[in-house]
């Protein structure tokens, strides 16, 4: 590869070479016709002025006037008669010379005019030019012509002298330009052959080296740009290295594993959660996964990923290196470079989920328990009520104890029945029911059922449904949500005052249900809990009012199996619970 120092010398060498190559050629072809116009000129001053000298033709003279004119002037000198004949020849004898009268010279002669004409001479066997001039006698007319010749052998050696001048002068031109071009190269591509070997070492990871800049021209600014962008290099290999060492630490102190697997199944990065997760003591780092794991549907769940399906999530079952099961939730995603249709890594998240899966069957079998322990209680107190009507108790008493007894008892039937209700939804098991009904329709039968408690507090219920207000769930399901928030509003307002049962058309394609109430409310603190079950608002809301406290949380299944949402809104004049379900068009 040809450095910047040979690429400088050489162009300035060709541009030297070009340069004075042209003007040689210039040169040479001036001088040259230089010299040959001055030739000419000469020619024919002398062929005019000598040809002055004759006023007649007699041979003697003329033979002896040509010889003096050619021995002092070194000139070839012809003589010709008016017809071109020759008369006196200083070259050859005459009588071997042929009629000239056709020569340019001559042609030229014969119409008053001298000329010069170049060609080849046979008689001299050489490049000659020639001049001629017509000869006057005293009347004025053409009685012959004088010719005058001169070699060019003396031309051809004048031009090989100038052309070796040029040559020698282009050769010694181009050795000092070499020279010259070569030292100020040197000069101009030392700081480069700086940033170059500065360069090299950036390439090894030496970013702390730098350049000296002393140049204040263009090389100069680079030297400094260069020096900057080292600065600003190793400031970001400082950081990167900084990041790299918080990320490193994030993923070892993670409660939840992270893989991060490139797209050809190789394991780049794991943290110690996934290896404990997966029960393998490798570094997992660049192998393959099936190294981590041999469980089957985790491979699956990877190689999908990596086939370019969306954000997945799967629950598997895996053991750990005790032997006891775990219960681990993988979440994975694919990380895309560009306009890429297959991700070129894909991250997996494994969270360890056994306990909440211990809590959920704990909760589900304490529900069990407690509504099978539950019933039992209940038998016999409906039974002993009944004993007890038929005793000798006396009759106030009996009927006091019975009265109890028997209120008791539906109480913990409730409670039964709600514990019951809310462990299918929780768990599954009982399918959403999808039917058409009536929310005015259903509003007025659940109010039926209160009848008595309303006109015990004297209550105004107000119904605001739309007659059209038709909803896509079953109605054994709407009657419940209805009776549990018309049960609430009924127990906890003031009597004499308002509930308020409305139904609104939302665009989303859900009905919003409100039942309004005008009792003490609930506080800010505890609105966000009261969909939980068994949870009681303890100093706004009386006690003695009775229920289960699985009311809203059974709501609050329904509701949210349905797609739909739940919520309270309250403040020291009311409640106002309220659901969405969808609307049946």
């Amino acid at each position: 590869m040809a450095s910047i120092k040979s690429k400088i010398t050489i162009t300035y060498t060709l541009l030297f070479l070009g340069i004075f190559t042209l003007l040689g050629i210039y040169l040479s072809s001036y001088f040259v016709n230089q010299y040959i116009n001055t030739l000419e000129n000469d020619l024919i001053n002398n062929t005019k002025m000598l040809s002055g000298f004759i006023r007649f033709l007699d041979r003697e003279f003329l033979i002896s006037y040509a010889e003096d004119v050619s021995n002092t002037l070194g000139l070839r000198v012809t003589i010709l008669d008016i017809d071109g004949n020759p008369l006196a020849e200083t070259a050859r004898p005459v009588e071997q010379l042929d009629n000239h009268l056709n020569r340019p010279e001559i042609q030229s002669a014969l119409q008053g005019k001298i000329t010069t004409s170049q060609r080849y001479s046979d008689t001299i066997k050489a490049e000659m030019l020639y001049s001629a001039a017509p000869i006057y006698n005293v009347e004025g007319e053409i009685i012959g012509f004088f010719r005058l010749a001169k070699s060019l052998k003396d031309i051809q050696k004048f031009i090989y002298n100038i052309r070796l001048v040029i040559f020698l002068s282009l050769l010694i031109g181009i050795v000092l330009t070499w020279i010259f071009g070569s030292i100020i190269a040197a000069a101009f591509t030392e700081n480069i052959n700086n940033l170059i070997v500065k360069a090299r070492e950036f390439g090894k990871g030496h970013f702390s080296s730098r350049v000296r800049v002393i140049a204040q021209d263009e090389i100069g600014e680079l030297e400094a740009v260069f020096n900057e962008m080292g600065n600003n290099i190793s400031l970001m290999m400082e950081n990167n290295a900084k990041e790299k060492s918080r990320i490193e630490n994030i993923l070892r102190s993670l409660p939840v594993g992270v893989l991060i697997i490139n797209k050809k199944g190789i394991v780049e990065t794991s943290n110690n959660a996934a290896r404990e997760m997966l029960n393998t003591d490798l570094k997992g780092v660049n192998r393959p996964l099936i190294h981590l794991t041999r469980d089957y549907q985790v491979n699956d769940f990877v190689n999908n990923l990596l086939k370019g399906q969306q954000q997945q999530q799967l629950e598997v079952i895996l053991r750990n290196k005790n032997g006891e099961t775990q219960f681990i939730r993988l979440k994975g995603a694919g990380l895309y470079r560009g306009n890429n249709t297959l991700p070129d890594e894909i991250v997996v998240v494994l969270q360890d989920i056994t306990d909440l899966r211990r809590l959920e069957q704990m909760r589900k079998d304490l529900v069990a328990n407690v509504s099978h322990e539950l019933r039992t209680p209940v038998t016999a107190i409906q039974g002993f009520a009944e004993t007890l009507l038929d005793g000798d108790v006396d009759e106030e008493t009996t009927k006091h104890f019975l009265s109890i007894i028997k209120e008791e008892s539906y109480r913990l039937s409730r409670l039964i029945n709600d514990i019951l209700n809310l462990s299918k939804l929780e768990s599954s098991q009982e399918k959403r029911k999808e039917g058409i009904s009536n929310l005015r329709d259903v509003a007025i039968k659940v109010l039926n059922l209160f009848d008595d408690k309303i006109n015990q507090k004297e209550i105004e219920v107000i119904v605001d449904i739309p007659d059209d207000l038709t909803l896509a769930v079953d109605k054994d399901y709407v009657e419940q949500v209805l009776v549990n928030y018309v049960d609430n509003a009924i127990k906890y307002t003031y009597p004499k005052t308002t509930i308020t049962i409305s139904g609104v058309k939302q665009d989303n394609g859900f009905a919003r249900i409100v039942v309004i109430d005008n009792g003490p409310g609930i506080p800010m603190k505890d609105q966000a809990r009261v969909f939980e079950r068994f949870f009681r608002v303890e100093k706004s809301r009386q006690r003695d009012v009775g229920g289960t406290g699985l009311g809203l949380a059974i709501v609050k299944h329904i509701v949210e199996g349905f797609k739909g949402e739940v919520g309270v809104r309250s403040n020291e004049k009311g409640t106002a619970f309220w659901a969405t379900l969808p609307m049946c068009y």
